[in-house]
């Protein structure tokens, strides 16, 4: 492997761990679908275990530990993405960029009860803290809530700030913040998403249908996998 594929693999770790690894092993493999999320995911498709419903970012993202699907094998690409859900996403990337996520920040409505995997609380919880997770300005998560696709292009934006506050050397991206608040404003950052490649507005699901990508849209996961494939893209670039 050639040294500028190398410097691409340790970009998203201090030791080029993780992330790493893994490169090595999928650059060289045969093309990606989805050219647009590009290297960093070549090979994706053609892993051992890879999701048989989904295409090239939820796959790439389930070769750096990223995403681990449903307890049937499959990931879901046109389902709605439910708030709970990208917590777990959003800490396992800060895993794989060797971001140290182990405090953890309670939402008011977040607990046994309204969320009962132990290991998703903790995921929210620990996103909160890493000021990667959002609630809303009445202290909840609501976590069995659709999210819309501006509120995940934010997520994604807060992912590279997080990211880019670790390593100096990631790419330095942030979301538009509301200066009344001085917290994310939704609708200014999906534009940014949008303009800095984030947000990809061809993205479709294995089968060539285009996701909604409308600021009120609801997110499926396959766009909310395309844009952190997207992310993991510009990270190892």
């Amino acid at each position: 492997m050639s040294n500028a594929r190398s410097r691409r693999g340790t970009r998203l770790t201090a030791g080029g761990a993780i992330l790493g690894v893994l490169v090595t092993l999928l650059v060289g493999a045969i093309a990606p679908a989805n050219a647009a999320i590009g290297s960093a995911c070549t090979g994706a498709n053609t892993q051992s275990g890879a999701f048989s419903d989904a295409g090239t970012a939820a796959n790439c993202l389930k070769a750096y530990g990223i995403a681990k699907g449903k307890n049937d094998g499959t990931f879901g690409e046109d389902d709605n993405l439910i708030r709970a859900q990208f917590g777990s996403f959003a800490t396992r990337f800060l895993t794989a960029a060797n971001v140290a996520h182990s405090a953890r920040t309670p939402f008011s409505d977040v607990n046994a009860n309204t969320v009962p995997d132990a290991n998703v609380l903790k995921d929210i919880e620990e996103g909160h803290a890493a000021g990667v997770v959002n609630g809303f300005t009445d202290g909840t998560f609501q976590p069995t809530a659709n999210m819309t696709v501006s509120q995940a292009a934010t997520i994604v934006m807060n992912l590279a700030q997080a990211i880019h506050k670790a390593n100096s050397n990631a790419p330095d991206l942030a979301p538009v913040n509301d200066p009344a608040t001085g917290k994310p404003d939704t609708a200014q950052t999906y534009d940014l998403a949008v303009s800095k490649g984030i947000l990809d507005v061809n993205a479709a699901d294995k089968g060539g249908t285009a996701y909604p990508k409308g600021k009120s849209d609801t997110t499926k996961r396959g766009l909310f996998a395309d844009m952190l494939a997207q992310l993991l893209q510009k990270e190892v670039d």
